[in-house]
């Protein structure tokens, strides 16, 4: 995730198209995504939450990216879903403005504990 926000931020769409997994991609192009990186200015990123690790085959990030354009500040707040590609982890699809995941709901990493005892407790 954090690569790929670096290349909005640069204006690398040859580098966004090819970590866009070929189902998703739809009418998308590496101008096209240059473009779009450019058109904003990036201003930063917050990893709310992530699972997925060097030998799963799916993972997920939610995050929130600043960002301003046309001289208005914007927040980016998206769950994201990424699957491996031919090895490399690709993203397929996200969720804008996810639910909250709530203290005492079951944590998303796929323990048995809740929220507030397992990945909440890595983020304070």
């Amino acid at each position: 995730m954090r690569s790929r926000y670096s290349a909005y931020r640069l204006g690398l769409g040859e580098y966004l198209y090819q970590t866009w997994h070929p189902e998703t991609r739809g009418e998308l192009t590496p101008e096209l995504l240059t473009e779009s990186g450019l058109n904003s200015e990036w201003l930063s990123l917050e990893i709310v939450y992530s699972r997925g690790g060097p030998d799963d085959e799916r993972g997920e990030v939610e995050f929130k990216a600043r960002y301003k354009v046309q001289g208005r500040i914007q927040q980016l707040h998206e769950r994201s879903l990424f699957l491996r590609s031919q090895g490399r982890w690709t993203y397929h699809s996200g969720q804008f403005s996810p639910p909250k995941i709530g203290k005492n709901t079951s944590c998303p990493c796929g323990s048995h504990k809740k929220y507030k005892q397992c990945c909440a407790q890595r983020r304070a």
